[in-house]
């Protein structure tokens, strides 16, 4: 994970966001931190499927849409509360 993007991460026990300077920085914090936003660089804009370090899986729309249609079931679509996460991609590279 590229922390020069500022992904945010939460404690959920303590509804505390923070923001990491580097990977070192966030393996050295004593609480326990989920994350909250990955923002990635351009390069995943397409991508179908992502899991970021420190996350779960992330499906496109695209990959959402095409298992409706199957009738796939087995996946949960988390759209609020405390596990909640977006992932984005920046312009800058």
């Amino acid at each position: 994970m590229d922390y020069k993007f500022k992904c945010e991460f939460i404690d959920i026990y303590n509804e505390k966001c923070k923001v990491f300077q580097n990977r070192q920085e966030f393996y050295n914090d004593k609480e326990i931190y989920f994350p909250k936003r990955i923002t990635l660089t351009p390069k995943y804009k397409d991508h179908d499927l992502l899991y970021p370090q420190g996350a779960d899986v992330f499906f496109s729309k695209r990959v959402l849409d095409a298992f409706a249609v199957e009738n796939i079931v087995g996946y949960d679509v988390v759209k609020g509360e405390c596990f909640y996460c977006t992932v984005k991609t920046t312009d800058k590279a």
